[in-house]
């Protein structure tokens, strides 16, 4: 076991490096929770206020629509706040007044539109430069906004949006050939990319991140004489 010499001259047992795996039960539970379980509750949270707020709703918005309604994990916002309670999906949103079709079925593809592009700036971020501490864990956490294009596309499919519960439709799916676009290139085209994004955020995470150089001692300006 590595030691180190005290000002007393005493051996002591030198500080080993933090890890869960040897801590307590309650340390490793503890961590387990702020690292992980809290996270991804913000991100079904953040994730679907993106999705809906931000996606659905300031692209309606643009396209002439008023926001009649929103709900979020069971519980409506807006006009007034109430809890609904869970009803299979993860959020809804009203809008009236889009005035042309087209503008409908881009609405409609900006809802997991929005969270998918999240995910690729989040990415994209992180290759870009070297990012430490909060800051990292937030884009990587963001990085994983694709799950809600992928699971979008499930329905396209045949299956559930979350394969044993959710929608049956395919929202982007069907805006974006209704829209023009072919629908295997839809499919596959945001299966490839998510994929990429998967490997992408995979690799830069296993990288190790360089340690901070270490503070430099400025001269405090201050001459002393003998």
């Amino acid at each position: 076991m590595p030691v180190m010499q005290g000002d007393s001259g005493d051996m002591r047992p030198a500080a080993q490096p933090a890890n869960p795996a040897k801590r307590g039960w309650f340390a490793r539970g503890r961590w387990l929770v702020m690292r992980v379980l809290v996270p991804l509750a913000a991100c079904m949270v953040f994730g679907t206020i993106c999705h809906e707020v931000v996606g659905h709703g300031l692209t309606g918005v643009w396209f002439g629509g008023t926001i009649t309604d929103i709900e979020i994990l069971g519980a409506r916002v807006y006009p007034r706040r109430e809890w609904l309670g869970w009803s299979g999906y993860y959020g809804r949103i009203r809008l009236e007044g889009i005035e042309t079709e087209c503008g409908d079925q881009w609405m409609k593809l900006a809802g997991a539109g929005s969270t998918w592009l999240v995910s690729v700036i989040a990415v994209c971020l992180l290759w870009l430069r070297t990012w430490r501490g909060w800051m990292r864990r937030l884009l990587a956490w963001l990085g994983i906004w694709w799950i809600d294009m992928l699971t979008y596309l499930l329905p396209s499919w045949g299956w559930k949006r979350s394969v044993l519960w959710g929608g049956v439709r395919s929202e982007p799916y069907e805006a974006a050939v209704a829209l023009g676009a072919p629908g295997w290139a839809v499919q596959w085209g945001f299966v490839a990319s998510c994929v990429i994004l998967a490997v992408g955020l995979a690799v830069r995470l296993r990288q190790a991140t360089p340690a901070a150089a270490p503070a430099k001692n400025k001269p405090s300006g201050r001459q002393g004489v003998e």
